[in-house]
Protein backbone atom coordinates (compact mmCIF):
# COMPACT_ATOMS: atom_id res chain seq x y z
CA UNK A 1 0.00 0.00 0.00
CA UNK A 2 1.25 3.73 -0.97
CA UNK A 3 1.94 6.07 2.09
CA UNK A 4 0.43 8.99 0.84
CA UNK A 5 -2.40 10.12 -2.04
CA UNK A 6 -5.68 9.34 -1.99
CA UNK A 7 -6.63 6.42 0.02
CA UNK A 8 -2.82 5.72 0.99
CA UNK A 9 -1.79 4.47 4.77
CA UNK A 10 -1.11 7.92 6.16
CA UNK A 11 -5.02 9.27 5.13
CA UNK A 12 -6.41 6.24 6.40
CA UNK A 13 -4.45 6.36 9.35
CA UNK A 14 -5.21 10.42 9.98
CA UNK A 15 -8.45 9.33 9.58
CA UNK A 16 -8.78 6.90 11.96
CA UNK A 17 -7.19 8.62 14.73
CA UNK A 18 -9.11 11.88 14.29
CA UNK A 19 -12.15 9.40 14.76
CA UNK A 20 -11.10 7.77 17.65
CA UNK A 21 -10.29 11.02 19.36
CA UNK A 22 -13.88 12.58 18.45
CA UNK A 23 -16.31 13.14 21.51
CA UNK A 24 -19.43 12.78 19.48
CA UNK A 25 -18.70 9.07 19.94
CA UNK A 26 -18.53 9.18 23.58
CA UNK A 27 -18.76 5.59 24.23
CA UNK A 28 -15.42 5.36 21.96
CA UNK A 29 -12.78 5.29 25.68
CA UNK A 30 -8.97 5.03 26.23
CA UNK A 31 -8.98 1.09 24.95
CA UNK A 32 -10.00 2.08 21.57
CA UNK A 33 -7.73 4.86 20.91
CA UNK A 34 -5.24 2.97 22.39
CA UNK A 35 -5.67 0.46 19.72
CA UNK A 36 -5.50 3.00 17.10
CA UNK A 37 -2.17 4.10 18.32
CA UNK A 38 -0.60 0.44 17.66
CA UNK A 39 -1.93 1.20 14.10
CA UNK A 40 -0.32 4.08 13.15
CA UNK A 41 2.98 3.17 14.55
CA UNK A 42 3.11 0.21 12.03
CA UNK A 43 4.84 2.46 9.55
CA UNK A 44 7.59 4.55 10.22
CA UNK A 45 6.26 7.54 8.00
CA UNK A 46 3.05 8.06 10.32
CA UNK A 47 5.55 8.24 13.49
CA UNK A 48 5.04 11.92 13.65
CA UNK A 49 0.86 11.63 14.02
CA UNK A 50 1.40 8.45 16.65
CA UNK A 51 3.73 11.50 18.66
CA UNK A 52 0.57 13.77 18.55
CA UNK A 53 -1.98 10.95 19.19
CA UNK A 54 0.08 9.59 21.95
CA UNK A 55 -0.07 12.63 23.94
CA UNK A 56 -3.95 13.17 23.78
CA UNK A 57 -4.31 9.50 24.57
CA UNK A 58 -1.52 10.03 27.81
CA UNK A 59 -3.55 13.34 28.93
CA UNK A 60 -6.77 11.75 29.42
CA UNK A 61 -5.33 8.63 30.99
CA UNK A 62 -3.34 11.37 33.59
CA UNK A 63 -6.66 13.12 34.21
CA UNK A 64 -7.40 9.99 36.34
CA UNK A 65 -4.97 10.64 38.53
CA UNK A 66 -6.48 13.22 40.94
CA UNK A 67 -5.84 12.89 44.29
CA UNK A 68 -8.74 10.95 45.44
CA UNK A 69 -7.96 8.33 43.18
CA UNK A 70 -3.88 8.10 44.36
CA UNK A 71 -5.04 7.76 48.01
CA UNK A 72 -7.85 5.52 47.52
CA UNK A 73 -6.18 2.39 47.48
CA UNK A 74 -2.51 0.99 47.60
CA UNK A 75 -2.11 0.23 43.88
CA UNK A 76 -1.04 2.69 40.94
CA UNK A 77 -3.96 4.98 39.46
CA UNK A 78 -5.09 2.40 36.37
CA UNK A 79 -4.61 5.97 33.66
CA UNK A 80 -1.21 6.42 35.07
CA UNK A 81 0.04 2.44 34.49
CA UNK A 82 -1.67 2.76 31.39
CA UNK A 83 0.05 6.23 30.18
CA UNK A 84 3.76 4.65 31.20
CA UNK A 85 2.88 1.16 28.80
CA UNK A 86 2.15 3.52 25.98
CA UNK A 87 5.26 5.54 26.61
CA UNK A 88 7.68 2.77 27.40
CA UNK A 89 6.09 -0.56 25.86
CA UNK A 90 4.06 0.65 22.59
CA UNK A 91 6.20 3.72 21.29
CA UNK A 92 9.14 2.52 19.37
CA UNK A 93 12.11 4.89 20.35
CA UNK A 94 12.03 6.59 17.35
CA UNK A 95 9.17 8.55 17.26
CA UNK A 96 10.17 11.72 19.02
CA UNK A 97 13.06 11.99 16.49
CA UNK A 98 10.65 11.62 13.88
CA UNK A 99 8.36 13.95 15.39
CA UNK A 100 10.79 16.90 15.94
CA UNK A 101 11.75 16.22 12.15
CA UNK A 102 8.38 15.90 10.63
CA UNK A 103 6.65 18.82 11.87
CA UNK A 104 5.30 17.46 15.59
CA UNK A 105 8.10 19.05 17.56
CA UNK A 106 5.28 19.80 20.25
CA UNK A 107 4.61 16.45 20.56
CA UNK A 108 7.80 15.16 21.03
CA UNK A 109 8.06 18.24 23.38
CA UNK A 110 5.32 16.78 25.50
CA UNK A 111 5.81 13.11 25.42
CA UNK A 112 9.19 14.13 27.00
CA UNK A 113 7.53 16.44 29.86
CA UNK A 114 4.82 13.33 30.26
CA UNK A 115 8.20 10.71 30.89
CA UNK A 116 9.49 12.96 33.70
CA UNK A 117 6.60 12.90 35.13
CA UNK A 118 6.71 9.04 35.08
CA UNK A 119 9.72 9.20 36.11
CA UNK A 120 9.06 11.27 39.58
CA UNK A 121 6.06 8.77 40.17
CA UNK A 122 8.40 6.13 39.75
CA UNK A 123 10.79 6.84 42.40
CA UNK A 124 7.71 7.42 44.30
CA UNK A 125 6.87 3.81 43.66
CA UNK A 126 10.47 2.80 44.61
CA UNK A 127 10.09 4.23 47.82
CA UNK A 128 6.56 3.08 48.70
CA UNK A 129 8.09 -0.64 47.99
CA UNK A 130 10.86 -0.13 50.09
CA UNK A 131 9.12 1.23 53.10
CA UNK A 132 6.22 -1.36 53.01
CA UNK A 133 8.57 -3.82 54.05
CA UNK A 134 10.16 -2.00 56.40
CA UNK A 135 7.00 -0.69 57.88
CA UNK A 136 5.71 -4.11 58.64
CA UNK A 137 8.63 -5.61 60.16
CA UNK A 138 8.30 -1.92 62.63
CA UNK A 139 4.70 -3.29 62.88
CA UNK A 140 5.86 -6.52 64.31
CA UNK A 141 8.13 -5.03 66.59
CA UNK A 142 6.17 -3.27 68.28
CA UNK A 143 3.65 -6.02 68.57
CA UNK A 144 5.64 -7.83 70.22
CA UNK A 145 5.89 -5.58 73.22
CA UNK A 146 3.56 -7.01 76.08
CA UNK A 147 4.82 -4.84 79.07
CA UNK A 148 2.10 -2.70 81.05
CA UNK A 149 3.66 0.07 79.62
CA UNK A 150 4.02 2.33 77.07
CA UNK A 151 6.49 0.00 74.19
CA UNK A 152 9.93 1.52 73.36
CA UNK A 153 10.36 4.65 70.79
CA UNK A 154 9.94 3.70 67.12
CA UNK A 155 12.24 1.92 65.05
CA UNK A 156 14.22 3.58 63.37
CA UNK A 157 14.08 4.36 59.74
CA UNK A 158 16.52 2.01 57.54
CA UNK A 159 19.18 4.05 55.64
CA UNK A 160 17.62 2.71 52.18
CA UNK A 161 14.36 3.59 53.04
CA UNK A 162 15.80 7.06 53.92
CA UNK A 163 17.58 7.20 50.73
CA UNK A 164 14.67 6.01 48.30
CA UNK A 165 12.64 8.81 49.92
CA UNK A 166 15.30 11.71 49.35
CA UNK A 167 15.32 10.53 45.96
CA UNK A 168 11.47 10.88 45.38
CA UNK A 169 11.27 13.77 47.30
CA UNK A 170 13.87 15.41 45.25
CA UNK A 171 12.34 14.04 41.95
CA UNK A 172 9.23 15.61 42.68
CA UNK A 173 10.55 19.22 43.69
CA UNK A 174 13.04 19.41 40.87
CA UNK A 175 10.04 18.55 38.39
CA UNK A 176 8.20 21.59 39.85
CA UNK A 177 10.82 23.77 40.32
CA UNK A 178 11.70 23.61 36.60
CA UNK A 179 8.72 25.46 36.29
CA UNK A 180 7.64 24.74 32.33
CA UNK A 181 6.18 21.43 33.09
CA UNK A 182 3.32 21.03 30.48
CA UNK A 183 3.71 25.16 30.74
CA UNK A 184 5.74 25.82 27.60
CA UNK A 185 5.48 27.65 24.69
CA UNK A 186 7.32 24.78 22.67
CA UNK A 187 4.25 22.09 23.11
CA UNK A 188 1.62 24.61 21.53
CA UNK A 189 1.26 24.22 18.12
CA UNK A 190 -1.07 25.67 15.35
CA UNK A 191 -4.57 25.18 17.13
CA UNK A 192 -3.01 27.43 19.67
CA UNK A 193 -2.97 30.30 18.13
CA UNK A 194 -6.50 30.03 16.15
CA UNK A 195 -7.82 29.44 19.97
CA UNK A 196 -6.59 33.03 21.14
CA UNK A 197 -10.26 34.07 21.99
CA UNK A 198 -12.62 31.12 21.74
CA UNK A 199 -12.09 28.80 24.51
CA UNK A 200 -13.39 25.03 24.79
CA UNK A 201 -12.57 22.44 27.28
CA UNK A 202 -14.71 19.21 27.38
CA UNK A 203 -14.44 15.91 29.28
CA UNK A 204 -16.61 12.23 28.82
CA UNK A 205 -16.44 10.80 32.32
CA UNK A 206 -18.01 8.25 34.68
CA UNK A 207 -19.30 9.85 37.49
CA UNK A 208 -18.65 7.75 41.00
CA UNK A 209 -21.05 8.53 44.37
CA UNK A 210 -18.78 9.79 46.83
CA UNK A 211 -20.55 8.58 49.91
CA UNK A 212 -22.55 5.55 48.23
CA UNK A 213 -21.32 3.04 45.83
CA UNK A 214 -23.91 0.41 44.87
CA UNK A 215 -23.01 -3.36 43.94
CA UNK A 216 -22.17 -2.53 40.77
CA UNK A 217 -19.44 0.03 41.36
CA UNK A 218 -21.00 2.86 39.42
CA UNK A 219 -24.10 5.16 40.25
CA UNK A 220 -27.33 3.85 39.54
CA UNK A 221 -28.77 4.65 35.64
CA UNK A 222 -31.67 7.06 37.23
CA UNK A 223 -29.04 9.19 38.50
CA UNK A 224 -27.13 10.15 35.27
CA UNK A 225 -28.98 12.93 33.90
CA UNK A 226 -29.95 14.44 37.55
CA UNK A 227 -25.96 14.38 38.19
CA UNK A 228 -25.26 16.20 35.10
CA UNK A 229 -27.96 18.81 35.50
CA UNK A 230 -25.91 19.27 39.32
CA UNK A 231 -22.76 19.89 38.16
CA UNK A 232 -23.97 22.31 35.24
CA UNK A 233 -25.10 23.88 37.81
CA UNK A 234 -22.49 23.98 40.70
CA UNK A 235 -19.29 24.38 37.89
CA UNK A 236 -21.75 27.98 36.55
CA UNK A 237 -21.75 29.27 39.99
CA UNK A 238 -17.86 29.86 39.80
CA UNK A 239 -18.29 32.35 37.30
CA UNK A 240 -19.88 35.38 36.48
CA UNK A 241 -22.97 35.79 34.67
CA UNK A 242 -22.53 35.41 30.87
CA UNK A 243 -18.55 34.87 30.64
CA UNK A 244 -18.57 31.25 30.46
CA UNK A 245 -20.96 28.98 28.90
CA UNK A 246 -21.01 25.30 30.95
CA UNK A 247 -23.33 22.49 29.96
CA UNK A 248 -23.18 19.17 31.21
CA UNK A 249 -25.17 16.33 29.26
CA UNK A 250 -26.05 12.86 29.73
CA UNK A 251 -23.37 11.05 27.87
CA UNK A 252 -24.53 7.31 27.82
CA UNK A 253 -27.01 6.12 30.25
CA UNK A 254 -25.44 3.02 32.22
CA UNK A 255 -25.79 0.08 30.44
CA UNK A 256 -26.89 1.69 27.26
CA UNK A 257 -23.77 0.78 25.70
CA UNK A 258 -23.07 -2.71 27.21
CA UNK A 259 -20.07 -3.46 25.09
CA UNK A 260 -17.11 -1.01 26.42
CA UNK A 261 -16.48 -1.06 29.71
CA UNK A 262 -16.64 2.72 29.66
CA UNK A 263 -20.18 2.87 29.18
CA UNK A 264 -21.18 0.26 31.85
CA UNK A 265 -21.97 2.70 35.03
CA UNK A 266 -23.35 5.55 32.10
CA UNK A 267 -21.33 9.05 31.23
CA UNK A 268 -21.97 12.55 31.91
CA UNK A 269 -20.26 14.88 29.32
CA UNK A 270 -19.01 18.30 30.91
CA UNK A 271 -18.27 21.12 28.32
CA UNK A 272 -17.22 24.74 29.41
CA UNK A 273 -16.84 26.98 26.81
CA UNK A 274 -16.05 31.01 26.33
CA UNK A 275 -15.79 33.32 23.53
CA UNK A 276 -13.78 36.73 24.76
CA UNK A 277 -13.63 40.26 22.45
CA UNK A 278 -11.12 40.41 20.38
CA UNK A 279 -9.10 43.31 21.93
CA UNK A 280 -8.72 40.98 25.23
CA UNK A 281 -5.09 41.16 26.65
CA UNK A 282 -2.97 38.26 26.62
CA UNK A 283 -3.37 39.06 30.61
CA UNK A 284 -7.30 38.51 30.90
CA UNK A 285 -7.01 35.61 28.43
CA UNK A 286 -4.44 33.86 30.43
CA UNK A 287 -6.70 34.34 33.59
CA UNK A 288 -9.87 33.13 31.61
CA UNK A 289 -8.19 29.58 30.50
CA UNK A 290 -6.83 29.13 34.12
CA UNK A 291 -10.25 30.00 35.36
CA UNK A 292 -11.84 27.42 33.22
CA UNK A 293 -8.92 24.85 33.32
CA UNK A 294 -9.70 25.01 37.44
CA UNK A 295 -13.47 24.88 37.52
CA UNK A 296 -12.83 21.77 35.71
CA UNK A 297 -10.20 19.93 37.82
CA UNK A 298 -12.31 21.05 40.94
CA UNK A 299 -15.54 19.26 39.15
CA UNK A 300 -12.72 15.89 38.72
CA UNK A 301 -11.64 15.87 41.96
CA UNK A 302 -15.11 16.50 43.27
CA UNK A 303 -14.34 19.53 45.00
CA UNK A 304 -16.97 21.66 44.07
CA UNK A 305 -19.30 22.90 46.99
CA UNK A 306 -22.33 20.64 47.12
CA UNK A 307 -20.96 18.26 45.02
CA UNK A 308 -21.99 14.33 45.70
CA UNK A 309 -19.93 12.69 43.06
CA UNK A 310 -16.04 12.54 41.37
CA UNK A 311 -15.20 12.17 37.90
CA UNK A 312 -13.75 8.99 36.33
CA UNK A 313 -12.63 10.92 33.00
CA UNK A 314 -12.42 8.68 30.08
CA UNK A 315 -11.65 11.44 27.20
CA UNK A 316 -10.59 15.40 27.59
CA UNK A 317 -10.16 17.21 24.51
CA UNK A 318 -10.28 20.91 24.28
CA UNK A 319 -9.50 23.74 21.31
CA UNK A 320 -6.17 24.36 22.45
CA UNK A 321 -3.76 22.14 23.74
CA UNK A 322 -2.70 25.09 26.29
CA UNK A 323 -6.17 24.97 28.02
CA UNK A 324 -5.48 21.08 28.09
CA UNK A 325 -2.31 21.33 29.78
CA UNK A 326 -3.74 23.56 32.28
CA UNK A 327 -6.30 20.87 33.49
CA UNK A 328 -3.50 18.02 33.15
CA UNK A 329 -1.23 20.47 35.73
CA UNK A 330 -4.63 21.22 38.08
CA UNK A 331 -5.05 17.31 38.69
CA UNK A 332 -1.38 16.13 38.85
CA UNK A 333 0.69 18.74 40.32
CA UNK A 334 -1.17 18.19 43.41
CA UNK A 335 -1.59 14.96 43.82
CA UNK A 336 2.24 14.11 43.12
CA UNK A 337 2.91 16.85 45.66
CA UNK A 338 0.51 15.08 48.02
CA UNK A 339 2.12 12.33 47.54
CA UNK A 340 5.59 13.69 47.99
CA UNK A 341 4.63 15.35 51.18
CA UNK A 342 3.14 12.02 52.68
CA UNK A 343 7.19 10.75 51.95
CA UNK A 344 8.54 13.43 53.88
CA UNK A 345 6.28 13.47 56.72
CA UNK A 346 6.76 9.21 57.23
CA UNK A 347 10.35 9.50 57.34
CA UNK A 348 9.52 11.65 60.71
CA UNK A 349 13.23 13.79 60.12
CA UNK A 350 10.89 17.00 60.71
CA UNK A 351 11.65 18.65 56.92
CA UNK A 352 8.47 20.33 55.51
CA UNK A 353 10.03 21.31 52.23
CA UNK A 354 7.22 19.93 50.04
CA UNK A 355 4.76 22.38 51.70
CA UNK A 356 6.71 25.46 51.55
CA UNK A 357 7.31 24.74 47.78
CA UNK A 358 3.56 24.32 47.29
CA UNK A 359 3.01 27.77 49.27
CA UNK A 360 6.07 29.98 47.56
CA UNK A 361 4.57 32.81 45.20
CA UNK A 362 7.65 32.09 42.80
CA UNK A 363 5.92 28.99 41.35
CA UNK A 364 2.69 29.33 42.37
CA UNK A 365 1.43 25.78 42.25
CA UNK A 366 -0.70 26.20 45.25
CA UNK A 367 -3.35 27.87 42.68
CA UNK A 368 -4.09 24.16 41.06
CA UNK A 369 -4.90 22.90 44.69
CA UNK A 370 -9.03 22.44 45.64
CA UNK A 371 -9.63 23.48 49.22
CA UNK A 372 -9.73 19.76 50.52
CA UNK A 373 -6.31 19.09 48.94
CA UNK A 374 -4.87 22.35 50.77
CA UNK A 375 -6.44 20.83 53.94
CA UNK A 376 -4.88 17.34 53.04
CA UNK A 377 -1.38 18.39 52.49
CA UNK A 378 -1.36 21.07 55.46
CA UNK A 379 -2.30 18.39 58.08
CA UNK A 380 0.93 16.59 56.03
CA UNK A 381 3.17 19.24 56.78
CA UNK A 382 1.93 19.34 60.56
CA UNK A 383 2.93 16.17 61.07
CA UNK A 384 6.20 16.57 59.85
CA UNK A 385 6.18 19.18 62.00
CA UNK A 386 5.41 17.77 64.91
CA UNK A 387 8.21 14.85 64.74
CA UNK A 388 10.42 18.03 65.82
CA UNK A 389 8.70 17.88 69.11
Amino acid sequence: MDIEGLGGWREIVTRSLSDSRSLDMVHRGPDYRRLMLQWSTVAVETYPEAATHACLLVRQLMCQRTSINVFSGDAQVDGELRAREILVDELPEGVPGQARANGASESAAELGDWARYLSATEAITAWKQIWSENESKRLDIMAQNTRPYPPDPLPAIDEDELCAAQRAIDAVLTLVRTKNWLDDAALCGAEDEMAQNNLLLRVVAIPVLKGFVDSNGGVRASDVEQIATDLETLISSKFEQGEVSVNATRGIARGESPVHAEGEYGQVMVQISATLPDDTSVEDLARVRQDVALAMSDCAKGDLPGQEVTLDIQSVDGNSAALVHALCRAICIPSIMMQAAQIEAAMRVGTTRVVELTADPEYGIFKYFSSTELKWILELARESGLTLL
